[in-house]
């Protein structure tokens, strides 16, 4: 991974867990994810985000299913302590706005 790239992907990932805050218990597609991110300055993939839900999910911090073709994800409690500065975790760093 670049320097950028390891240097943008902590805060990338800290407007993901703000985005999932924001939409509570619904959660959000990738695509929305993707879409929001982007709007907020944090142009990726559907496959970085996808990567990075996964090693949030493994962090305990979302919870990522499928439903027909979509990929859907919700914050959990855990995560929703670290977008509000409750919790740090090193490889996320928290959002101040969208």
């Amino acid at each position: 991974m670049s320097n950028y790239g390891r240097f943008i992907e902590p805060r990338r990932r800290g407007v993901l867990l703000a985005i999932l805050h924001q939409s509570g218990v619904q959660g959000a597609s990738v695509p929305v994810l993707a879409s929001v991110a982007h709007q907020a300055g944090y142009t990726a993939s559907r496959e970085v985000i996808e990567a990075d839900l996964v090693a949030m999910s493994d962090l305990g911090l979302v919870i990522v299913r499928t439903v027909g073709t979509i990929k859907l994800a919700t914050i959990e409690q855990r995560g929703v302590d670290v977008a509000t500065g409750q919790t740090h975790v090193p490889s996320i760093e928290r959002a101040d706005e969208l």
